[in-house]
Order: C-alpha cells, then structure tokens, then sequence
C-alpha cells in the first residue's frame, strides 16, 4: 500500500516513476545524471538516505533515485521525499544543491 501511495503521490507531483507498478521499489527519473546526485544530496541533508543510480547502474539517459519503502515509512515521511525530489527535479532546488552541482562541477 504504501508503495502505491508514493508512486501516485510522485506523478501526481509530476515526476516520472517510469513503469513502477508500486511494489516495494518505486523510481524517480531524473533529466540528467547531475540533478539525481543533487536530489540524492538534497534528501540525504533532511534525513532520507537514497542514494543515485546513475550510469553503469542504469542506461545513461535515464538516472534515478530507487526509493524502498515499507509498511513502516508514514505518509509524512514519504511526502517529505516527494518534495525534496520534486523541488530539485522541477528546478526549485536549495542554495545548497546549487553549491553542491558548482562543487562537483569545479572539481
């Protein structure tokens, strides 16, 4: 159940959950393998550990974030990362994701 929630509370939000069905593992696509690091950074900074999946892991066009949830994760919790993902994806991002992509990128 929780696993529908999240996939219908995502594109609701307009994110792209690819072809998840909503069993234990849903998806969020991001456009480009930088935006799934900056998401990956912007969640882990409020307590949500989801690490981006990017080339190698999957096709280079389409990077991602893999979120597992449970019977556990509450619906709070759940649209917490569904606004962090969507606020980086839709380019609404926090100064701090703006200083990690200058970071990456000036390394």
């Amino acid at each position: 159940e929780n696993s529908l929630y999240f996939r219908d509370r995502a594109r609701s939000m307009g994110l792209n959950t690819g072809a998840a069905i909503g069993c234990g593992v849903v998806p969020i696509l991001f456009a480009s393998p930088m935006q799934t690091m900056i998401a990956s950074q912007a969640l882990l900074e409020q307590g949500v550990y989801a690490p981006p999946i990017v080339q190698i892991g999957v096709p280079k066009d389409q990077p991602r974030i893999r979120f597992f949830l449970s019977a556990a994760h509450t619906h709070e919790q759940m649209d917490k990362a569904i606004a962090i993902a969507a606020a980086v994806a839709h380019g609404e991002g926090s100064a701090q994701a703006e200083l990690l992509q200058q970071a990456v990128v000036g390394a």
